[in-house]
């Protein structure tokens, strides 16, 4: 048990120093209106609301004040909702306090003897909620429980960010402070953590359950909103079930979260592509996982087994693997990760270095990384007493050597959401949204990783054909003509290293690669079956300009097409991500 942190806000009617605002009077002087926000640059952060009143409408003012304001997240509103005094969960805040003509004066207004001005203050807002719209209403109790309320529609609705934002596109000198919130709100957006007004103001106490995946429930229970990320292989994209979309593990997984939680807002973003590891996936998860647009809080990963065929090393499996996890944090820091090992028919409940090398590696930077990982292959294989090339045919739970049949999907999905139940069943704070620590890079993971298609290079190549698909893998690749050599692509990037995304076949062919003036061989071929093979043809250069040139220069059928296909460009090293220029050869 741990104390968990709170989100704490305090309200007090107190002027702010060293402020930007955006005010403005209204011509027709209404008795009661809203002039608009301002928020603190240094300091203590915080946001002000002011507003006015005509005097002449006043029966007290102090203690006996009969107007101030009322406040509230506006997410927590109902749709077209108006905000009233009885509106649930609204903060009432009486005008005890009015500010002087000087104070008027300081936060650039000019002051006006027939009204009294007042504001409402919140300080210490987190982080998180920069982009959290707060709907004010200034009010004036006329008699008993009558009413009535400023209409000073624009004003009255203003965020950190978007005081934030206007300070910026006011251009001249912009204070750090501003600059702050707007990079924070690109990360984190509109999303309100909270749902209880109360929390805002009244700090809580008590102890909670710790959970790797607290900051899961908080977005279940109480921001109400999930995106889930699936980053794999094919038994992430659910071949072998019948229905990718609806029997297959991650589609189970994901009508669980909705099942269990009727009233969040659960959306999937679906990055799995077949024969891809953790190579591919530390290059394409930014494009693939939407990681700009639509950030994970719940991100599964699954490339244990496909690094196993992919045969790199157990240190580009680290290297690999902790790229995507530090890069998932970059863009979005508050992301839950699970680590899904699946297993095939020679490894079946094994997940030592011995056997399962590639596995053993994961699991090594998942535990510094403190990640959640569910070992789905070896359960199954324990719960079925799988233990040989037999018992795996035998058990009806696999269409091949590793993809699951509905059944064995219906497991895998078994055992995460077991986890999920036992997880999110516990005390947890739902008020807990806690940015993951990120500890010092342990086995070298690469920078500023990116993958480019080949869609530019359209009538700029000789010898290859450009496909367009709407498939993840399948932007814009080149294929050779059927038994071309001489076939070549041209082109300039800028970083510190280039891999190929290449889609092998059991039949070989070679390409020439020039990289700045110096030229390798390489051989294309993948053993076993066809599929996706990378090839790495620079590393170590200086992030600068660099010229490439892929040629083919020999095929092992002079009648066929299908002996390699290059699906794209893996750059890294980049901070600018400058991308790919192709050189026409025509």
């Amino acid at each position: 048990m741990k104390k968990m942190r709170f989100l704490s806000l305090f309200l007090a009617l107190l002027m702010l120093i060293s402020t930007f605002a955006i005010f403005s009077v209204s011509a027709d002087e209404p008795t009661l209106e809203v002039l608009g926000a301002q928020i603190r640059t240094s300091g203590t952060q915080g946001i002000r609301f002011i507003g006015r009143v005509k005097k002449s409408a006043v029966t007290g003012t102090g203690a006996s004040a009969n107007f101030g304001f009322l406040i509230i997240p506006q997410n927590l509103m109902e749709e077209n909702a108006a905000l009233v005094y009885n509106t649930s969960g609204a903060k009432k805040v009486q005008a005890t306090n009015l500010m002087p003509d000087t104070s008027v004066a300081a936060a650039g207004l000019t002051y006006d003897g027939s009204y009294y001005y007042f504001t409402v203050v919140l300080t210490g807002i987190p982080e998180d909620s920069y982009g959290t719209t707060l709907a004010t209403k200034a009010y004036l109790n006329t008699s008993g429980t009558n009413y009535t309320y400023s209409n000073s529609t624009e004003k009255e609705k203003r965020s950190i960010y978007s005081v934030a934002q206007t300070i910026a596109d006011q251009g001249g000198s912009i204070p750090t402070f501003v600059t702050t919130v707007i990079n924070k709100y690109n990360q984190v957006g509109t999303d309100m953590l909270v749902a209880d007004i109360d929390r805002w103001f009244s700090p809580t106490s008590g102890s909670y359950a710790s959970s790797a995946l607290q900051n899961t429930y908080a977005r279940l229970t109480t921001a109400k909103k999930l995106n889930v990320g699936y980053l794999g292989g094919s038994i992430t994209k659910g071949v072998g079930a019948s229905n990718q979309s609806t029997t297959s593990w991650r589609a189970l997984t994901t009508s669980w979260l909705k099942t269990n939680f009727p009233a969040a807002n659960i959306t999937e973003v679906n990055a799995a592509i077949g024969g891809t590891g953790s190579v591919f996936g530390a290059y394409r998860l930014v494009d693939d996982l939407k990681l700009k647009t639509i950030q994970p809080d719940l991100l599964f990963i699954d490339f244990a087994i496909n690094d196993q065929y992919d045969g790199i090393t157990v240190a580009e499996v680290k290297s690999y693997i902790e790229t995507i996890i530090r890069t998932v944090y970059e863009y979005s820091p508050y992301c839950d990760i699970i680590m899904v090992y699946t297993t095939d028919r020679s490894r079946l409940n094994k997940t030592d270095s011995t056997n399962y090398p590639c596995l053993a590696a994961q699991h090594q930077v998942a535990t510094t990384y403190g990640l959640t990982e569910i070992y789905v292959g070896k359960l199954l294989c324990e719960e079925y007493k799988i233990t040989s090339t037999t018992t795996w045919d035998n058990s009806n739970l696999f269409a091949d050597i590793v993809h699951p049949v509905d059944a064995g999907h219906a497991k895998y999905a078994g055992y995460i959401t077991s986890v999920l139940n036992t997880e999110l069943s516990k005390n947890l704070n739902p008020y807990g949204y806690v940015k993951h620590s990120i500890p010092s890079a342990s086995y070298s993971p690469l920078s500023y990783t990116a993958r480019y298609f080949f869609n530019a290079s359209k009538g700029k190549t000789t010898g290859f054909n450009l496909y367009e698909d709407t498939n993840l893998d399948e932007k814009g690749y080149l294929k050779p003509n059927a038994g071309e050599t001489g076939a070549k692509v041209k082109f300039t990037f800028v970083g510190t290293g280039l891999q190929l995304w290449t889609y092998a076949r059991t039949v070989s062919s070679t390409i020439k690669v020039t990289v700045d003036g110096s030229s390798t061989n390489y051989t294309i071929q993948r053993g076993g079956s066809d599929g996706n093979k990378p090839y790495r043809v620079a590393s170590g250069l200086s992030n600068t300009t660099h010229t490439v040139t892929i040629e083919v220069t020999a095929t092992s059928s002079t009648s066929s097409s299908n002996v390699l296909d290059l699906m794209a460009l893996m750059v890294e090293g980049d901070p600018n991500f400058t991308g790919v220029s192709f050189i026409n050869l025509n």
